[in-house]
């Protein structure tokens, strides 16, 4: 896998967004409505939700990885990017992921000893941070963080995506693991990012991750 958007926020204007194109293009991805009320709305797309967020100064679109997968699976994905650009928009998160078919506890081992404390996705260095547990042949797996949690304008994790997939259902594949970058309003992502993420995340992730 050469790249993939895993999550995708965008904002408009209150006054001129692209909601019914938007909603066509879920609707015709299976989309049930899951939730309405004044300020929020959400649609169950596959395993994932879709938000769509009111708020006084701007409207925000927001589809997990999950719904990406969705509509990626389906052949609907450009269809979902094209419906988004219909109005002027900023994309204010962005999360590229790239898969290696490789055992993760090297991985995650190697990159602890190379940065103990702190790493540099940019010009700042964020504090790293490691939640592992233990396995069966005492090598230890997980997630390792930089900027977890933090507000930085760009952050890293990666993960043990074979455990996660065993984990949340059961599904058995061979070792994998994930690296995954989230980039946020201020770097100056697009959706032409969103649909062709290896540029922006090799960018960050070589040859620092």
């Amino acid at each position: 896998m050469t790249g993939i958007c895993y999550w995708l926020d965008v904002t408009y204007a209150p006054d001129n967004t692209p909601e019914c194109a938007v909603l066509d293009v879920l609707q015709l991805a299976g989309a049930e409505c899951i939730s309405t009320k004044d300020s929020s709305s959400a649609w169950r797309v596959g395993y994932g939700v879709f938000k769509l967020e009111y708020a006084s100064g701007h409207h925000r679109y927001s589809a997990s990885g999950a719904v990406l997968e969705s509509l990626r699976s389906q052949g609907l994905l450009m269809d979902y990017y094209s419906a988004l650009s219909e109005a002027p928009h900023r994309v204010t998160r962005l999360d590229a992921a790239h898969d290696v078919m490789s055992d993760t506890a090297p991985i995650i081992a190697r990159l602890r000893k190379r940065y103990p404390r702190e790493c540099s996705l940019s010009r700042k260095s964020l504090r790293t941070k490691s939640i592992l547990e233990t396995r069966a042949d005492g090598k230890e797996t997980g997630t390792w963080y930089v900027g977890h949690r933090s507000k930085a304008r760009i952050t890293a994790r990666v993960y043990d995506k074979q455990l996660e997939m065993l984990e949340n259902s059961g599904t058995e594949v061979p070792p994998m693991t994930r690296y995954e970058l989230t980039f946020k309003k201020d770097i100056g992502v697009t959706l032409r990012d969103a649909a062709e993420p290896e540029r922006v995340f090799w960018h960050y992730a070589s040859p620092v991750l």
